[in-house]
């Protein structure tokens, strides 16, 4: 009866073990700073959370930010030279980079959308269209209060920097202008080398060379990824 006892007990406590070890958060990732302040990812049974603890120890959490589903070996942490750190979701064809300030109170600095095109230098196969969400400017977002739904909404994104690109579709027809849906006669086709100039849902606008002349005009972004 003792024994039974005994080995019951040692169940009932092994079991408690690996619940409790299930609940712990793990952690993912981290990044710690020259100035003794740390950033890292960890996950628990309901996803994601980012993390930031002070020079004085404060932690403040983000919980809203990384999407449940993500794969952990897709969630990237750095350190930049200014002190500031990114985090970086990586997906298929495109990459989001949320670059966060540190010090007293962590501070959402910028949010873009990386995505990946055809590079027409012929040194590189692939060449990146940076996005920025373009409201960070005007509001201050704390860690605690970010959220992933509410930024990079397609008509609040702007352009970086140009990049030089390839037509990726067969035929891509052009705009004069953005807002116009009638197409000019003239098209561009697969491999013909642009340069992107502007972006505004759901068009580029592409500077190009026709008949020895530069031309601009604007296209469907579908026809560069």
């Amino acid at each position: 009866m003792k024994f039974c006892i005994k080995t019951i007990l040692s169940s009932v406590f092994f079991s408690i073990a690996i619940v409790s070890s299930a609940n712990e958060d793990r952690t993912v990732t981290r990044v710690k700073q020259h100035d003794g302040s740390e950033w890292s990812v960890e996950r628990d049974a309901d996803g994601y959370s980012l993390l930031y603890a002070n020079i004085n120890k404060k932690v403040y959490r983000n919980t809203a930010l990384i999407e449940p589903d993500s794969n952990e070996n897709s969630l990237f942490l750095s350190s930049n030279s200014d002190g500031t750190v990114t985090v970086a979701i990586a997906y298929p064809r495109n990459t989001l980079a949320y670059e966060f300030s540190g010090g007293a109170v962590p501070v959402l600095r910028s949010a873009c959308r990386e995505m990946r095109v055809a590079s027409s230098d012929e040194m590189e196969a692939v060449a990146l269209m940076t996005l920025c969400d373009i409201n960070i400017q005007n509001n201050s977002y704390s860690l605690p209060d970010v959220k992933a739904d509410a930024l990079l909404q397609v008509d609040n994104l702007r352009l970086q920097a140009p990049v030089s690109a390839l037509i990726s579709s067969d035929k891509a027809f052009l705009l004069d202008r953005a807002g116009n849906s009638k197409p000019r006669k003239p098209y561009l086709i697969k491999g013909d080398k642009v340069v992107i100039e502007n972006y505004k849902h759901p068009l580029v606008k592409i500077n190009f060379t026709s008949r020895g002349k530069l031309a601009s005009a604007w296209i469907n972004v579908a026809d560069i990824l």
